[in-house]
């Protein structure tokens, strides 16, 4: 899998559960109409390049899809 880091969606948020809200969101709207037959299978955090990145890995056990976030402004903000 890779990880495409300079298409991230960068994310800017007052704290990090707005910023984990958002992500959310964005992956609900992306995958549309069927987004209650994904889950998470997967969720890493990569330092890329001085950044901080958020990768979700959601499947609907048949195809895997990968969303990659900026989340350097938000990170470890309570």
């Amino acid at each position: 899998m890779a990880i495409d880091f300079e298409n991230a969606e960068v994310i800017e948020a007052r704290d990090t559960p707005t910023g984990v809200a958002r992500e959310y969101e964005i992956v609900r709207q992306r995958l549309g109409a069927d987004s209650e037959k994904w889950h998470l299978l997967r969720q890493e955090l990569h330092p890329h390049n001085g950044r901080t990145y958020d990768v979700l890995i959601m499947t609907n056990d048949k195809e895997e899809r990968v969303f990659c976030f900026d989340i350097t402004h938000f990170f470890g903000q309570h």
